[in-house]
């Protein structure tokens, strides 16, 4: 139905979910700490610590190869094809 909510009991609009509200609290929270004068004052204090949580917070670069024996042509006329035999 158009317009209609897949799920209409789901969460209120504009309200926060889990992970922004978490979020929020670690900012608050380092802000309290000191922000970022205190992490540059630890981390000059925790040099090794400090790269080991850098190190695991950065995202990692994953190398894909990923071959298909189709072409898009081939998929847009198995495509229709597949819509040919539903109707």
């Amino acid at each position: 139905m158009e317009g209609s909510s897949g799920n209409p009991n789901g969460r209120p609009l504009g309200s926060k979910n889990k992970f922004t509200k978490l979020k929020n609290a670690f900012i608050e929270t380092f802000e309290e700490l000191g922000g970022v004068d205190n992490l540059v004052e630890w981390a000059w204090a925790n040099q090794t610590e400090f790269y080991r949580m850098v190190a695991r917070l950065m995202p990692r670069e994953v190398e894909a190869k990923v071959s298909t024996q189709f072409t898009l042509l081939d998929a847009l006329m198995e495509m229709e094809e597949n819509l040919k035999d539903e109707k």
